[in-house]
């Protein structure tokens, strides 16, 4: 593995790490009371070149599979947005039936970040989500 290749991570990996993000959102009493921002992230099994190819036109099938899972599949960025308040039922949900679809989409489900307005984002996931701060 090279520097620049994401971890790929097990189903039970990527339930172990939400567990622990889950513990860290809760101790947010405020934000985690409401409805939240948040973000999966994938990555592509066989690389495209953007420059080259317009990943709205390949992944449009995506797009169509992921919208019926409850996330809007944004294929510029390889992202999937909802707005929810995890929990456990949750977790044991919501990233199965995504890791399953990326699997069958030619993806990689890298998890997802608890995302709210104002404060570092909260992850489990094998990207590293520097900063969403807004001001």
């Amino acid at each position: 593995m090279t520097d620049d290749d994401i971890p790929r991570w097990t189903l039970s990996e990527h339930l172990k790490a939400g567990e622990a993000a889950l513990a860290e959102i809760q101790s947010d009493v405020e934000r985690a009371a409401s409805a939240q921002p948040i973000c999966h992230h994938f990555d592509e099994c066989e690389p495209t070149d953007i420059l080259h190819v317009d990943r709205d036109e390949i992944y449009a099938t995506v797009s169509d599979h992921f919208s019926t899972l409850g996330v809007d599949f944004a294929a510029d960025r390889l992202e999937a947005w909802e707005t929810s308040s995890p929990n456990f039922q949750w977790l044991n949900h919501r990233v199965p039936s995504l890791f399953e679809a990326a699997n069958e989409a030619g993806l990689i489900y890298c998890g997802w970040t608890w995302e709210p307005k104002d404060r570092q984002p909260i992850s489990a996931s094998t990207v590293n989500v520097i900063n969403n701060l807004s001001n």
